[in-house]
Parts: structure tokens; C-alpha cells; sequence
């Protein structure tokens, strides 16, 4: 049986049909109070999707599925344990003698009746029936109205964010056991992070799980999906998370948003990964109108990414999520379903994306540019340049993502550790304050703090030396937050190793070199930086062409002076420090057509007490920072005495 399935999956069958799959049996999962998760959900999307279907002229190329099964349990157990299937099977169950006369039971935000366990296997068996369909080839391609949704399922004990068994995710793992399907793409669009599926895959190298979502931080539900995590060590960069920080100030991604991510970096990452099949989950609400996502993609925004993947892999099974205002949801799902149906639709191709939008996606970008080859390539590093300015031209490192300039300042938006420390530099309250008030003056000049965007305006410190050389130098042996992830420790680790860091005590974090006219004849950042700059020769090398900026014959011995003596004091002070300074960096720019040059202490995403520091508690002060200080004024001073 297995092999006339296998031989069946690989007949080439030109089939144009797509499947449409809903079932009224869905709408069993009910609750007995107001709730955005309930059946007019689905029924409003089959309604519109019929209602289209009646006046379509091709409608023969559609095939409904409306009548399922339970699933089989066996299909459950290749996501969930049988505790917490038992769980959800005997949650109406009579206790001993005692009856359960409940009728609905609530588990904090999710609910479940009496019918909601076998509604939820039916909604599991109709979507691996779409699989079935896609994989025998019977089908192009499926759309999937289901509820309960699920990608919040799978890593909690108990059903929660409105998910009793993750679909998409058994879909997955069926389509692998049943079909030896090797590589699969989640794609999930839903405004909340798949917290639930990008745990069962975390450590699956051959399924690429995509989720780009609201994340404002942190704060935003499920407070998951941070681009930081990409995989687990055996599935490194097959975890990929875009992640939105809306601000309070009416930037709102929309279609521009999600068009500029997938371009520039979602398609290009599964076109590489080139994908057997193609799982959608599909949320609604990070469609305008939703009252919960409050993010205003368009039904042409979810059709767009449906066409882009479609035309990297044609078997696309696409699953409903959220989407909690019935009009908004239906029209989304009808886009889709129209997309998948294969009408044509005219796409605006002149977007706009916002400062939030484009700092997300470069965030993610940064993360996983040392893996996906495409993401480095020319086309796509000018499509970014042509919606970020000249900020790649200006800034080195991994702080593109983080910056917008405007002339004389920029706004760099922060992480919560950095948002905090800039923010209780001036507190006379905080025990730390004399010491602040010493280490200011070796930091770029702060302007303005805004706690609803996370960021900070501060000087721009290109300003005036547009024409210059940056060298942009991560301080310490370590890099790494010693209480943070033992992942980010491993790479951190690897960076070092790479780069000769333990024995320097720093690494470059990005590099660029201008000649005689101002133009770009060296550009590295990030892992280019420090691949190429090994040991120290190399490492005085390039600090001495810094210093030696627009060609000049000698090295500036001004801006020697001055940097060697501005290191020197900023390393007076630390000694007397009763805190650690973790992935801080010295930025210095030489610009010797304009005869002028900067140097500052910058980045404080990991500022902690001496005694925080697990691997290292009785410090008395930072010398992990200090140790990379001296070095550096060593070679400083080397390069000033030839």
C-alpha cells in the first residue's frame, strides 16, 4: 500500500483543480459567552467563497470537500504526547460517580464544549485530506475554512490562543510519514507568532518555518517570535521570524509592509530552500480592520504572497488561522482562494514601506545573511537601498536595521535593555548615577527618549565626515550576554574562534574604507567583517587605513592622538565601574578631506552588575571590556609610532 501511495504521489498529473474545503460540523465548537473565535468565522468566509463560486465561469476547476471524519488518534501523536491528547478527549468525562454537567469549560483565553474534541480531530482530518489531494496530485493546490485554529498548539500542556490541535503542523508531519515529502515551507501570515509550530520544528532542518507577525517587543501575544531565533542547533536559520514593533505614532505596516518583506527577503529565502510543498497558515488578522492585530494588510497583500509561492512551489495547502472581523476575513480568504484558483490580479508595484516595517525585515535580514546566500546578493542589497537611503552607506555593523537619519541626528530604535539604561542615565535616584554621569562623556550625545517606540535620538556621528572611513569594533573576549542562551553563546563562541577575538579581545563588526574623492572602495559588515580580519597583523592593517582615510600618505596623528588618549580615560573610568558592559563597541570615524574625526563608546544592549555575571561573580571590575580597550590603544600606538 505504501509504495502504490508513493508512486501515486510522484505522477506527474497537469491538474488545474483547486480544492475548496469547509464543513458545518465545524461549527460545533461554540461557546456559551461572546467570543472573537466562534463559527460565524468560518461561516462567513464559505459564504463568500460560494457566493463567488456561483457567478465564476471556470468554477468546474474547483472541487469541495464538506464531510469528515474524526481522525485517527495516531495522527494526533505525531505532534502531541497522549497526555495531553487524553487531556482534551476526557475533558467532559465524568470524575467517579460525580456527572460533568458542564457544558463549556474555559482554559484562560481558550474555550471547549462538549462537541469540541471531536470537531477539532474533523478539522484535523479535512486538512489532511487537502494533503492527500495535493500529494496524489488530484489537486493543484487547497484552500482549508477550519476552526478551531491551532498554531498555538503544541509546546503547552493545555489548548491555548484559541488552538486545540495544531493542524498545520500534523499536516506536516503526515505529509513526511505518509509521502516522504523531504522539504517543507510553513508560511504563517497570522498576526501572532506561531509559537506552537515553531516549537515542534525548532530543531527539524528540513522544514522551514516562516512567521512574520506582531511583536512589539515582546509584548505582543503570544510575546513570542523574536528574530534572534533562528532553530535550534541541529536546524540553524530554518527558523525565521519577522517581527513588527508598532509604534504609538501611526506607523502601521501594511500591504507595502508585507510585499517588502517577502521581496526582499521571505521569497528569496524559500526559493533557496526549495521547497516540495507549501504550507500557508492562514491569519486574518493582520488584515486593517481586525480588532485584534490592529496591522493593515490587504486582501491583495495575502494574495500577493500566495502568487510569489505558488510560483516557487505549486502544491500550496493553505489553512485558516485567525482573522476575527467576519467582512475583513472573508475578503482576505476569498483573495487567497482567487489566488490560488489562479485569477489574475494587478499588483501595485510602487510601495512604501514604513521606518517599522523596513526595520524588522533588516533585523531578520542581518540574522540570516550568513546562511542564505541570496540575501547578500547585489539585486536584493539595492532593492534595500532603494527604501533605506544612504543608511547602509553611512553605518556600519549590524546597527543598519536600528537607524533612521535625519541630517544632524538619528533615531536608532533600542532593545529593552539598552531603552532602559539611556533612560536612567540622568535619574539622581539611580545607585548608578555617579558613575553615569563619568561614562556619558565618552558616548554619542543623547537627545530625546521615546518609550512607546523603544527608541532613542542622538547625535549622528557621520555627520560632517560623510566622506570618511568607519571602523565600527565589537569590545571584549566575550560578546556574549553570560546569562543569555546557551545558542547565542555557541555563535558568539564561533565568531570569536573565526576571528582570532579571545587573543585581541575585540573583532570587527564592520568596515569601510574611502578614497581620495569619498568613494567606497572597502564595505564589510557583520560576518564579511570579521572573516576577513583574522589576526592581529591584519586587524592593525586595517585600523592603520582607517586612520589613513582618502589616501593619505601618513596616518592622521591627530586623530591617533586623540583616539589613543580618548581610550585611555574611558578605560580609567571602567576600572572603577561596578558594572559589566557586554557587546559595546568603539566607533571610529576618520575623515581627512574635511581634516576631522570621531570616536565614541556606543551600544549597551547588555549592561548588568559585576556580580550578575554568572561565569564570573566576584569581579572586582570589567576586564573582559578593559582587556579589548588595552589591546586596541596597544595597536594604536604601534600605528602611531612608525
Amino acid at each position: 500500500m505504501q509504495q502504490i501511495q508513493e508512486e501515486l504521489a510522484n505522477l506527474k498529473l497537469d491538474t488545474n483543480i483547486t480544492g475548496f474545503i469547509h464543513c458545518e460540523d465545524f461549527d460545533q465548537h461554540f461557546s456559551n459567552k461572546d467570543h472573537p473565535e466562534n463559527p460565524k468565522r468560518t461561516q462567513s468566509i464559505d459564504k463568500t467563497i460560494q457566493n463567488y463560486l456561483s457567478q465564476y465561469d471556470g468554477r468546474l476547476q474547483v472541487e469541495q470537500l464538506s464531510n469528515f471524519k474524526k481522525c485517527n488518534i495516531e495522527y494526533l501523536r505525531l505532534v502531541y504526547d497522549q497526555e495531553y491528547i487524553d487531556f482534551v478527549e476526557g475533558l467532559f468525562d465524568d470524575i467517579g460517580d460525580q456527572k460533568n454537567t458542564k457544558q463549556v469549560m474555559y482554559l484562560s483565553d481558550t474555550y471547549l464544549c462538549k462537541t469540541s474534541p471531536q470537531t477539532a480531530r474533523k478539522c484535523v482530518q479535512a486538512v489532511l485530506e487537502g494533503v492527500d489531494k495535493i500529494l496524489t496530485n488530484q489537486w493543484r493546490n487547497a484552500f482549508c475554512s477550519v476552526r478551531p485554529p491551532g498554531h498555538h498548539s503544541g509546546h503547552k500542556p493545555k489548548p491555548t490562543g484559541f488552538c486545540v490541535y495544531n493542524n498545520v503542523a500534523i499536516a506536516a508531519k503526515y505529509a513526511r510519514q505518509k509521502y516522504n515529502v523531504k522539504k517543507i515551507v510553513i508560511f504563517d501570515w497570522d498576526v501572532h507568532h506561531c509559537d506552537g509550530t515553531e516549537q515542534v520544528f525548532f530543531d527539524d532542518p528540513d522544514t522551514l518555518v516562516i512567521s512574520i507577525h506582531r511583536f512589539d517587543h515582546g509584548d505582543f501575544y503570544p510575546r513570542s517570535g523574536d528574530p534572534e531565533k533562528i532553530g535550534g542547533a541541529n536546524a540553524e536559520f530554518k527558523n525565521v521570524n519577522v517581527g513588527w514593533n508598532v509604534p504609538s505614532d501611526g506607523n502601521i505596516p501594511g500591504y507595502d509592509d508585507y510585499v517588502y518583506a517577502f521581496d526582499r527577503l521571505l521569497g528569496p529565502i524559500v526559493k533557496e530552500f526549495r521547497p516540495d510543498f507549501i504550507i500557508i497558515s492562514a491569519g486574518y488578522d493582520s488584515a486593517k480592520g481586525d480588532p485584534l492585530g490592529c496591522i493593515e494588510n490587504t486582501p491583495e497583500g495575502y494574495q500577493y504572497m500566495t502568487e510569489q509561492l505558488q510560483q516557487i512551489c505549486p502544491k500550496v495547502l493553505a489553512v485558516l488561522e485567525g482573522g476575527y472581523n467576519y467582512d475583513v476575513t472573508a475578503a482576505c480568504a476569498l483573495a487567497t482562494f482567487k489566488q490560488l484558483m489562479g485569477v489574475p490580479q494587478q499588483f501595485n508595484n510602487d510601495i512604501q514601506p514604513c521606518k517599522c516595517g523596513i526595520s524588522a525585515v533588516t533585523t531578520t535580514v542581518d540574522k540570516h545573511k550568513e546562511f542564505w546566500t541570496c540575501l547578500s546578493s547585489q539585486q536584493l542589497t539595492e532593492y534595500q537601498k532603494k527604501y533605506i537611503g544612504q543608511v547602509a552607506d553611512l553605518i556600519s555593523g549590524g546597527h543598519l536595521q536600528s537607524f533612521q537619519i535625519k541630517k544632524d541626528i538619528i533615531i536608532k530604535t533600542t532593545k529593552k535593555g539598552e531603552f532602559q539604561f539611556y533612560s536612567t542615565l540622568n535619574d539622581k535616584s539611580n545607585p548608578f548615577y555617579e558613575e553615569n554621569q563619568r561614562l556619558i562623556r565618552f558616548m554619542p550625545k543623547l537627545i530625546s527618549l521615546d518609550e512607546n517606540a523603544c527608541s532613542i535620538t542622538m547625535e549622528n556621528l557621520t555627520y560632517g565626515l560623510e566622506n570618511g572611513s568607519i571602523i565600527d569594533l565589537k569590545i571584549g573576549y566575550k560578546t556574549y550576554n553570560p546569562n543569555g542562551s546557551a545558542l547565542k553563546r555557541e555563535k558568539e563562541i564561533k565568531k570569536a574562534i573565526q576571528c582570532d577575538q579571545k587573543y585581541m579581545g575585540f573583532r570587527v563588526a564592520g568596515i569601510k574604507i574611502r578614497d581620495q574623492i569619498g568613494a567606497l572602495t572597502v564595505n564589510k559588515n557583520g560576518s564579511e567583517a570579521y572573516k576577513w580580519i583574522k589576526n592581529d597583523k591584519q586587524m592593525r592593517d586595517i585600523i592603520e587605513q582607517v586612520f589613513r582615510s582618502n589616501l593619505i600618505e601618513e596616518p592622521n596623528k591627530e586623530a591617533l592622538k586623540g583616539c589613543i588618549q580618548f581610550i585611555q580615560e574611558l578605560i580609567e573610568v571602567l576600572q572603577t565601574c561596578k558594572r559589566m558592559f557586554r557587546n559595546t563597541s568603539i566607533l571610529i570615524i576618520v575623515d581627512n578631506l574635511s581634516q576631522q574625526y570621531r570616536i565614541r563608546w556606543i551600544d549597551f544592549n547588555y549592561v548588568m552588575n559585576l556580580s550578575d555575571d554568572c561565569e564570573n561573580p566576584n569581579a572586582e571590575m570589567d576586564n573582559n571590556v578593559i582587556g579589548g580597550l588595552k589591546y586596541l590603544n596597544s595597536m594604536l600606538r604601534q600605528i602611531e609610532s612608525k
